[in-house]
């Protein structure tokens, strides 16, 4: 859940749609990552981003939410667009998911604040916060 959430957040920064909080247990068994509006085809690979940072599975509840929510944003017509920039943006900020991902897992909450200088930053994990993300993620 921290890479799918984290994959919101690293979206949103990336497009400069402003984030509020992000967070892996905003309700019992599900997370959250709170992002101001900014348009609907933005909002759309937002929504992406978070199921494109699982792997592209319908991982759980919330990726089955992300996608009716991408759909009701731009249309069937617009997923393919909107999945193909979310795809691109977390391909060339791999390392900055895994950075946020990770602080996710220390911390459980982060502010957009917190999102935004990680995702800014030249921080580096260290080989077993490393592994740590990269284990998690495969096991959803």
């Amino acid at each position: 859940m921290a890479v799918h959430e984290a994959g919101h957040a690293v979206a949103a920064v990336v497009l400069g749609a402003p984030v509020a909080w992000v967070d892996v247990e905003w309700r019992p068994g599900e997370g959250g990552t709170l992002v101001r509006e900014v348009d609907p085809h933005t909002d759309a690979v937002v929504a992406l981003a978070g199921y494109e940072a699982s792997g592209g599975a319908l991982a759980f509840s919330g990726d089955t939410h992300d996608t009716l929510a991408a759909r009701e944003l731009v249309g069937e017509a617009g997923i393919p667009a909107a999945t193909l920039d979310a795809r691109r943006i977390l391909i060339a900020h791999r390392y900055r998911l895994l950075v946020v991902a990770s602080a996710l897992l220390d911390h459980g909450r982060i502010t957009g604040e917190q999102v935004t200088a990680l995702v800014r930053s030249e921080s580096q994990l260290s080989q077993q916060q490393l592994l740590r993300v990269t284990t998690v993620s495969r096991r959803g």
